[in-house]
């Protein structure tokens, strides 16, 4: 139990749920120092309160971005002093199975818009518009940089997936994909809409999801590089890859979807 009277405006802007963990950081100005409290909801119990390592100037923002049992914290800082104000970006990872920090440490010198995260590589962009299409893949233990990249198109971040070593997002009326193992561009193909969604069915088949005047769902041989089927006026409900089957929504129906 916590010592700490808590109250639910304390994490009004600061929290996150992770799997069966939700995680509540209070800012400096509730307390001295940022201080990160973790609860299990199944039990409903807290495992742990953990400070936020070497944070002392006041948090602008946070973002978590998660994978598995790791929880990556950006916290953007914002450092006011008497001549200028300096804004910084640090990134920590979290084991919450172990409970503890990992070595994985990044700092830099601008917000981060946004990170994607896979089980051996993390992705953030080079600068914080997103406009330049260069990305940093940093080592997921580390936090070491293995390469920076430029893509033609920028990825949208409301507008990928990630499956095994295959990283796939839209950007306009461009689809691409990218192995994460290489971090090479594996192939690039248009489409005749706005991309909204995409998502990977496996390491060959693709879904490709948007508007042109109305909602269209297309799904792509990614090998072959070749459109096998269109479907208008509907889009992803729900999915898993784990099954062979998709709900699609249209305005008043809902559609199951059977591949093989």
């Amino acid at each position: 139990s916590s010592t700490r009277w808590l109250y639910p405006c304390d994490f009004s802007s600061i929290n996150e749920a992770v799997g069966n963990y939700f995680i509540g950081i209070v800012e400096p100005f509730r307390l001295k120092e940022s201080v990160m409290h973790i609860w299990d909801l199944e039990s409903g119990k807290k495992l742990k309160e953990d400070h936020i390592p070497g944070v002392e100037e006041s948090i602008e923002n946070i973002c978590c971005g998660k994978n598995s049992e790791y929880l990556y914290i950006a916290l953007y800082l914002h450092m006011f002093k008497q001549t200028s104000s300096d804004a910084r970006c640090k990134i920590f990872c979290y084991n919450l199975k172990t409970l503890m920090y990992t070595q994985f440490y990044v700092e830099s010198t601008h917000s981060i818009p946004f990170m994607l995260f896979q089980e051996k590589v993390v992705i953030l962009p080079c600068d914080q518009w997103e406009k330049s299409g260069s990305y940093m893949f940093l080592d997921s233990k580390t936090g070491r940089k293995i390469v920076e990249k430029k893509f033609d198109n920028p990825i949208n971040p409301k507008a990928l997936d990630v499956y095994k070593s295959q990283l796939v997002f839209g950007s306009s009326h461009t689809v691409t994909v990218v192995n994460l193992d290489s971090q090479e561009e594996v192939t690039m193909f248009s489409v005749d809409f706005e991309v909204m969604e995409v998502y990977l069915l496996d390491c060959d088949m693709l879904l490709v999801g948007g508007v042109d005047y109305h909602f269209v769902l297309e799904v792509w041989d990614i090998k072959r590089h070749r459109r096998l089927y269109t479907l208008n006026d509907k889009s992803i409900l729900l999915s898993g890859r784990t099954l062979a089957r998709l709900c699609l929504q249209e305005m008043y129906n809902i559609h199951v979807l059977h591949f093989w």
